[in-house]
């Protein structure tokens, strides 16, 4: 990445001016794709039929359209407030995104072809009493050709709202999220299961953080989604599916150097019957409940105060029930070995 930031504050005003090329480093395929260029969209390459429920892939996307960000400018002020006697913290973003292409990227129908994105966001931190804390993000995407013609309007908005408060030794957190099914924004906003930025949801999240004591620590958490929207008909979910996520984790510290952690994570689908996303090859229409399972083991050893050295061994299971799963709705299980080198927790997951 090629690129430069500016940051400056004034009182209690921060201000950050950001550029950035991603095409710096390029593979093969020189001509069309940076190897750092991140996506905005769907997850899967330009080119592919994203109705992944009756075709290509695993989850129900219904984004036929996805770009490769090669350019990015932005901006972003930070206020600090005092609100009732308590300090809180005010963010606005503007980032715009461009293509290096020059072409209209996806196949298909939905949301429109676009070579630029534009995404407006603002967060807010504060504590509501000596215990209870509120943070929310709200985040737009505005795709467009060209300088002046926009492409999709509608159905582009983000939103999480989450309050946390101690209870006892019990640290909880109860929240919101909504995704509408054309946010484009690039980056990372969560996962489920492996499907990564998940679109077209709505529901509450809860987590529980519980000290078992000095060396034992123990995580518990649940999400509740349907549907945002009915996009059956553009491969998403209907706005009656359900996509359930349970999360366990455990984590043993045998020194202040290094810990060990267990992880679970348990997917449940229920998908309505009425639509291609649930007919078998017969045409026979069903509700199904695909599940997915994960089960992560880690260490984490601190080389230095601010540097740690994470193991992870994951086994995974993936049962289609009948149409889930590649179009297949086969049973599929995977085990794999990973190893990084960095600052963040070793339950990603979470």
């Amino acid at each position: 990445v090629d690129g430069a930031r500016i940051k400056t504050s004034f009182g209690s005003v921060s201000a950050e001016v950001i550029g950035a090329k991603f095409r710096s480093v390029q593979g093969t395929m020189a001509d069309m794709y940076g190897v750092n260029s991140p996506m905005a969209g769907a997850s899967t390459a330009p080119g592919l039929n994203v109705n992944l429920f009756t075709g290509d892939g695993s989850k129900p996307i219904g984004q036929s359209y996805s770009m490769t960000v090669d350019n990015m400018v932005g901006a972003k002020l930070g206020l600090a407030t005092n609100l009732m006697g308590h300090e809180g913290h005010l963010g606005v973003t503007v980032l715009g995104l461009t293509s290096s292409l020059g072409i209209v990227e996806g196949l298909g129908s939905v949301g429109g072809g676009f070579t630029n994105v534009t995404v407006f966001g603002a967060n807010y931190d504060t504590k509501l009493s000596d215990k209870v804390k509120f943070n929310g993000e709200y985040s737009k995407t505005t795709t467009g050709v060209g300088r002046f013609a926009t492409v999709n309007s509608e159905k582009n908005n983000a939103f999480t709202a989450n309050l946390s408060l101690p209870v006892g030794k019990i640290a909880l957190n109860a929240g919101y999220k909504y995704i509408d099914p054309y946010f484009y924004a690039p980056g990372y906003w969560g996962r489920i299961g492996n499907w990564i930025n998940p679109v077209n949801i709505a529901g509450p999240t809860v987590r529980a953080n519980v000290d078992l004591g000095p060396a034992w620590g123990l995580t518990l958490g649940g999400d509740f989604f349907k549907g945002a929207h009915n996009e059956v008909g553009n491969g998403g979910i209907g706005s009656n599916d359900q996509i359930n996520r349970a999360l366990a984790g455990l984590t043993w510290n045998l020194s202040k150097s290094f810990k060990i952690t267990t992880d679970y994570e348990l997917v449940t689908w229920k998908l309505g019957a009425g639509t291609a996303l649930t007919s078998s090859t017969t045409g026979t229409q069903t509700t199904v409940h695909p599940t997915e399972q994960y089960v992560t083991l880690g260490s984490a050893y601190a080389l230095t105060s601010a540097t740690s050295l994470k193991l992870g061994y994951t086994i995974g299971d993936f049962n289609g029930h009948g149409r889930l799963n590649n179009g297949s709705g086969l049973v599929n299980n995977f085990n794999t070995f990973t190893s990084q080198i960095g600052r963040a927790s070793c339950r990603e997951r979470v």
